[in-house]
């Protein structure tokens, strides 16, 4: 692990306010398809930042879907700088821990352990790239072969 600040990838979360995602899915009840929406960015602290995301996504056959999600993205310094992701669905007082990012080098940023979700882990990496942020889920379960990759500008 590479210790370095969290305020570049700070100021780029800030500065988020729209995203694009692919998603596919090598398994049989996988989902495939593409989205996109705008990300209201709620500076609750100095330490942490809400990205509250809507949109609509088209699956593989066409449908079209709404969406909306509320994450929570906190800076941790102790016990090394690292950024922690949460999902606010069931309100602010009861986040749902998706997982800390770490740093492994100054421009890429990875999961320290999975989010488990019944039989399902959910890791994830996050680079920072010239005009954007890139972040890849990846799921995997019994059931599940997925891979979802957002683009944060």
């Amino acid at each position: 692990m590479v210790k370095v600040p969290t305020d570049r990838l700070w100021r780029r979360l800030f500065a988020v306010r729209s995203l694009r995602f692919l998603a596919r899915s090598t398994s049989s009840t996988g989902w495939n398809g593409e989205g996109a929406g705008q990300v209201t960015v709620m500076h609750p602290s100095e330490e942490a930042l809400g990205f509250e995301e809507a949109g609509s996504w088209v699956s593989g056959r066409g449908q079209t879907f709404p969406f909306h999600n509320v994450y929570r993205w906190t800076r941790l310094a102790e016990p090394s700088p690292r950024l922690r992701l949460e999902h606010l669905r069931f309100g602010v007082e009861r986040p749902v821990l998706l997982f800390d990012l770490v740093p492994e080098t100054p421009i890429l940023w990875r999961s320290v352990a999975p989010h488990v979700c019944g039989d399902d882990r959910y890791t994830a990496r996050l680079d920072i790239e010239k005009n954007q942020l890139v972040m890849t889920w990846i799921i995997k379960g019994p059931a599940k072969a997925e891979s979802i990759v957002y683009r944060y500008v």
